[in-house]
This record gives structure tokens, C-alpha cells and sequence, in this order.
């Protein structure tokens, strides 16, 4: 074949591939608007669900992976001190993979914690082997609580986070996770945050309400949400075979007809990468993370 050749056949590669782009988005936009309003109905209706008294609310263990967080880690652990939850009934993992000088990050928070008379640990492995796939499942191992609320360190979860999505999974036990919108603290520090900031309102205020309303499979985001523990041990847990097991294990539960709900009125604030090497790598991950789980999962939906 001619370089000519090449190169015609590259653009119609290209072509066909904004053509199916154009496509899906096309069709995520009919869905929102076919399914948007009853979905909003749905929500509210699920939010105002009453809740037992606080004696009889479930035991929540809540996992923060970690690895060189710094201080991020006692922000989050203050703001998940002000939860609006039993203390009694509330556990907190600190799973950290960190080296150096930031494991002591850890250890203050969780001593911040614990003066609150919250049941709060950190975990530390030998090895990081799975990465954070890894370390929820080695959290897990050491817990048997029956709903399991995930945060990566960089978001601030308001004191109202766990009594708004319980709400859901004790409404319906067929919901495996309940999956809130995140907000950004430093959207307008420059270009690159900004960009992003457009981009994942899009994904989070469109596509992922879009998909939760018309009953569609739902990927979970791998922070700030609730997963019922059942549902994880049911789709075979967390699993570091991939560089998204977030989206991972949410295809697997999906599939095996446990459903999802994404809350677009919760919403989490949180801090994107500030720099356009950080944004990149992180683009990098999560592009080749969804290539793995494709091959994973695909064959089958199709045999």
C-alpha cells in the first residue's frame, strides 16, 4: 500500500471514529432528555425516605485509599469527623501505601479521629501489590460491615453525606451503590482546571444521570460513593487486574442484575490536577484502565 494510501485510510479510521463518537453522544443527549425529569422525580422521592432512628442505623465503614496524600489525608479526616452519623456506628479505614514522612499524615488523622470516639485505623501492607484494588480488598478483610462508603483523599464529603445516601440503599435493596456528583474547589486556578472542570460536568451532570435514569449499566467514579457490601462480594470483590477497578467491579455487579443510582443533587467538592503533565497522566490511567476492562468484560456481554 502507498503512503497515499496510508494516509486515506488513516482519515477514514478518524472519520469513523468522531462518526461513533457523535453517535453515543447523540444518544446519551435523547436520553437525558427522555429520562431526566422522572429521574429528578425518582431522586427526590428516594431522598425524602425516612430513616430509622439512630440506634437502629446500619454500621458504615468508610475506606480512604491513600499513597503520598500529605495533609489531604487530616482534611478529609475532619470532615468525615463532623459526619452526621452515630459515632458508634461509624468506622474508618485509613488504607495507606505511602513511604516516607507521609505515613505520619495518616496517623494524625486518625488520632484526630479516634479523640471524637470514632473507630478509626490505618491499614499499611508490606507490598502494593493490586494498588488501590488492592488495598480496599485488604480493608475489607478486616471489617464485615454491611455498607461500605469510598473516598479518594483529595474531596471534602459534607456532613450530611452518609444519612443522604443510605437513604437509597435502604430503600432498595437491589441498588449495589449509590454514586454522588463531584464539585471542584480549584475549578478557576487556571486554564487546565477549567477545561476539566467543563468536561467532567458534562460527564457527571449529563452522561452519568443520563445513564442512571433510563436503567442503563452506571460506572462507579471509585470515590464518593456507597457500595452495599453484599454487592462487592457478590461480583467477586475489588480486583487490581486493571488500571480502573472502579469501573471494573461496577460492570461486574451490574451485570450479575444488581442496579446503581447516580445522585446529582449530592455533591462532593474535591480538587483537580493543576498542571498539565498531572491531568495527562491521569488521562493516561484512566484511557488505558477503560481499554483493560473493555477486554475484560466485553467477551461477556457478547457470548
Amino acid at each position: 500500500m502507498t503512503f497515499a494510501g496510508l494516509d486515506h485510510l488513516a482519515l477514514q479510521v478518524c472519520f469513523s471514529w468522531l462518526c461513533l463518537i457523535g453517535a453515543w453522544y447523540s444518544w446519551i443527549g435523547l436520553l437525558s432528555l427522555k429520562h431526566r425529569r422522572a429521574g429528578v422525580a425518582k431522586e427526590r422521592e428516594l431522598l425524602r425516605q425516612p430513616l430509622p432512628p439512630d440506634s437502629d442505623l446500619p454500621h458504615v465503614l468508610v475506606q480512604i485509599p491513600v499513597f503520598n496524600e500529605d495533609d489531604l489525608v487530616c482534611r478529609i479526616a475532619a470532615a468525615i469527623a463532623e459526619f452526621d452519623w452515630p459515632t458508634d456506628r461509624l468506622h474508618v479505614q485509613i488504607l495507606d501505601d505511602s513511604y516516607g514522612g507521609s505515613t505520619s499524615f495518616s496517623t494524625k488523622a486518625v488520632a484526630a479521629l479516634s479523640r471524637r470516639n470514632i473507630d478509626a485505623t490505618v491499614v499499611r501492607r508490606n507490598n502494593r501489590y493490586g494498588f488501590k484494588a488492592g488495598a480496599l480488598a485488604a480493608g475489607l478483610e478486616l471489617s464485615d460491615h454491611e455498607f461500605v462508603a469510598v473516598f479518594d483523599a483529595d474531596y471534602v464529603p459534607p456532613r450530611d453525606f452518609l444519612k443522604t445516601c443510605i437513604r437509597p440503599l435502604l430503600a432498595d435493596s437491589t441498588i449495589a451503590f449509590v454514586q454522588t456528583r463531584p464539585d471542584f474547589l480549584n475549578a478557576k486556578e487556571n486554564l487546565i482546571t477549567r477545561i476539566q472542570q467543563r468536561l467532567l460536568d458534562a460527564q457527571y451532570a449529563v452522561i452519568q444521570p443520563a445513564l442512571s435514569c433510563s436503567g442503563h449499566i452506571l460506572p462507579f467514579n471509585g470515590t464518593c460513593g456507597v457500595w452495599r457490601r453484599v454487592a462487592i462480594e457478590e461480583a467477586g470483590g475489588w480486583q487490581g487486574d486493571t488500571l480502573t477497578e472502579d469501573l471494573d467491579l461496577s460492570y461486574r455487579a451490574q451485570l450479575l442484575g444488581w442496579r446503581a443510582l447516580s445522585l446529582t443533587t449530592v455533591v462532593v467538592p474535591s480538587e483537580l490536577p493543576a498542571t498539565l503533565r498531572t491531568w495527562t497522566r491521569q488521562q493516561f490511567r484512566w484511557r488505558k484502565g477503560v481499554a483493560e476492562v473493555a477486554r475484560k468484560i466485553l467477551p461477556r456481554l457478547v457470548l
